[in-house]
């Protein structure tokens, strides 16, 4: 789903009040030294607590106070799926309001020395006297257990109580030998009481550019990955668990990124899960293609884009701008280093994976010498270290707040071998397409569900007396599908779909024709009663690819079609549940391809058919078809020996 919310870009205001932070700074440290004058390692903490704090802090209004407030309310008085329009109400009310009166509040001003102490001391006791972090080293602990917040959230304290909450889940080891001391086993138990909340994915409003912060996360039963992976990542911490969050800004072949979390093993190595989820050790999206991989940290990064950029002062994305981020796409893939040549005036220059609608910076490089290579122009050099096989990227500058094409489209095979992919305009050929997006495995498992559906007509309601006329045999593919039924063209009133076990009566629509293929409209759609919350038996046959009808009843439900009057239907055109990304009949394609300068069109048209077919199209290039009609998801793809190959 799908939303990436970092770390908010330091503003300059806050850049100048640095000198004020600085003495505030030197207080708080001296406080601490003095506080923890008999134990080293608590003095080193809390210098280095101290040390990171400079850049950090969040967004503060009386209106987001007010918001979280009431957002907690809903979350605690009602349940999914009554809680999400209560929830997009306050939303909508909130971001009604003209100026929210949003001000930064650095951590410097914010954080006192009573709070730091309490973190600390909560924090050692769970690293000296708890099970499950006395693996870590001093540097280790510091990372991934000892900070008072996440990215950029609200500050709170959030160890005492979420301790309390759970703490359950780690003293059920106690008792077990092999897992007592383990950081994965105690990851997991703590996850399955999370899992327990019975979460929804679906989008939570944050305000202020912000993340959540503890309080309203532990209650929440919606929301999506990032806030998923924050509360378990703020419960493990409380339990003494070693885990941080990693994200992906953009996964290269799927149209959005994703946040998760990692678990530091007792063997030393990193686990990743999906706090709520999944817990450590089943799969974690580990068939993905990961182009770059990010870990928050609580620790100023020296070698970020932002330490990089302070004294140049160029406009970046926001989402490699975060100063608190590490690359760790190490730890997931084997990648390579991708060197690109680029005119440009800018210093930065970065490598970006589609999304669907365009191209996210995932990797950012900054200029080396000159690329004495190209002549009659000068060329910088830009290096991206470390980027994952098996996907296409594009290199990219920033401007205005956009990503704008710098160069070819480049091609990283599984093998790691590299090329640009360069239109040949001087060849060109037909092109017919029948989708404009992959099918992927989440949708295309509801396809299946037709396949031994069978349609029965009578002249009664009840059926008493039937005849069967058809039934599907082939998986449609998320895409129409037809049957041809009684050849003799004999009439009834009503029609019946009987749908096969397991397949929860899962149809998007239904069309019926006559034998000179006029089609057949029904006066009704008739269910048995067993149709689930919120699905409709007219929604069939409304024209509509993304309504489909769905009953409690997992087996052997039907749905009826009462024609008013005996027809003789000849023909049944059906479509399962889908994605919607067919080609459809009056909607209008245009066919791009892509250049060195970003994407050019080849023309447009309204299809006629379930195809559209672009002729004067340039050979070996990339390639994108877009719906001007209806529908934001669209994939980039080429061709490979004349077959469609979907990135």
């Amino acid at each position: 789903m799908r939303r990436i919310l970092l770390l908010a870009v330091i503003t300059l205001m806050a850049i100048l009040s640095l000198c004020a932070q600085d003495n505030k700074l030197a207080e708080l440290r001296r406080t601490l030294t003095e506080h923890y004058a008999g134990d080293v390692e608590k003095q080193q903490a809390a210098a280095w607590l101290i040390g990171n704090m400079q850049f950090h802090g969040t967004m503060r209004s009386a209106l987001q106070d007010e918001y979280y407030n009431k957002l907690t309310r809903i979350a605690n008085s009602s349940v999914y799926p009554e809680c999400e329009p209560l929830i997009y109400g306050l939303a909508d009310s909130v971001y009604a309001v003209p100026d929210k009166g949003f001000k930064r509040m650095a951590d410097a001003d914010a954080v006192t020395a009573e709070s730091l102490i309490s973190n600390i001391d909560q924090a050692f006791d769970r690293w000296r006297n708890g099970n499950f972090a006395r693996h870590l080293s001093f540097s280790e602990f510091c990372e991934w257990l000892l900070p008072y917040r996440l990215t950029n959230e609200n500050l709170c304290e959030w160890r005492e109580r979420l301790y309390k909450e759970y703490k359950r889940g780690i003293e059920s080891l106690r008792q077990i030998a092999d897992k007592n001391h383990s950081a994965y086993w105690a990851a997991a138990q703590v996850n399955d009481l999370l899992k327990q909340d019975k979460i929804f994915i679906h989008l939570i409003p944050h305000l202020g550019g912000v993340n959540l912060p503890a309080p309203v996360l532990a209650s929440l039963r919606m929301g999506e990955c990032d806030d998923y992976a924050f509360k378990a990542a703020y419960t493990m911490r409380a339990c003494g668990i070693p885990v941080c969050v990693d994200f992906t800004p953009q996964w290269p072949t799927r149209p959005h990124g994703h946040h998760w979390n990692v678990v530091l093993n007792n063997n030393g190595r990193t686990v990743p899960f999906m706090g709520s989820e999944s817990n450590p050790g089943y799969p974690c999206k580990s068939d993905y293609v990961y182009g770059k991989v990010y870990r928050y940290t609580y620790e100023y990064q020296k070698e970020s884009l932002f330490e990089h950029n302070k004294k140049i002062g160029e406009s970046t994305p926001s989402v490699l701008t975060n100063p608190f981020i590490k690359d760790v796409t190490g730890d997931y893939t084997k990648g390579v280093d991708v060197s690109v040549s680029i005119s440009t005036d800018k210093h930065f220059a970065y490598l970006a994976a589609f999304n669907n609608q365009g191209w996210t910076p995932i990797a950012w490089a900054g200029e080396t010498l000159p690329n004495p290579s190209f002549k009659g122009e000068e060329k910088k050099q830009y290096t991206f270290r470390n980027v994952g096989r098996g996907a296409v990227y594009l290199p990219v500058t920033w401007e205005n707040d956009r990503a704008v094409a710098a160069g070819y489209p480049i091609l990283i095979k599984e093998n790691g071998e590299q090329e640009y992919i360069k239109p040949d305009k001087s060849k060109t050929f037909s092109l017919t397409l029948t989708r404009k997006y992959p099918k992927y495995a989440v949708t295309h498992v509801y396809s299946k569900r037709m396949v031994g559906g069978k349609f029965y007509t009578s002249n009664t309601a009840d059926f008493t007396e039937s005849t069967k006329i058809g039934e599907i045999k082939r998986n449609p593919e998320m895409e129409y599908d037809s049957i041809d039924t009684d050849p003799k063209g004999r009439a009834y009133r009503y029609l019946r779909y009987t749908a096969p076990r397991r397949s929860h009566c899962n149809v998007a629509e239904v069309e019926f024709y006559d034998a000179d293929g006029k089609r057949l409209l029904p006066k009704t759609v008739i269910t048995d009663g067993n149709e689930d919350a919120g699905f409709k038996a007219g929604s069939v046959i409304d024209g509509d690819a993304l309504t489909y009808y769905q009953t409690k009843k997992s087996d052997d439900c039907t749905l009826t079609f009462d024609f008013g009057s005996p027809v003789a239907v000849a023909k049944i055109r059906y479509l399962p549940r889908n994605d919607d990304n067919h080609v459809t009949a009056g909607h209008r394609y245009r066919l791009d391809y892509y250049d060195k300068d970003g994407a050019h069109p080849v023309g447009e048209q309204v299809a006629t058919t379930d195809s559209v077919t672009f002729t004067g199209v340039p050979l070996g290039a990339l390639y994108i078809l877009h719906d001007l009609t209806k529908g934001r998801e669209e994939r980039i793809f080429t061709l490979e020996d004349g077959e469609i190959r979907w990135w």
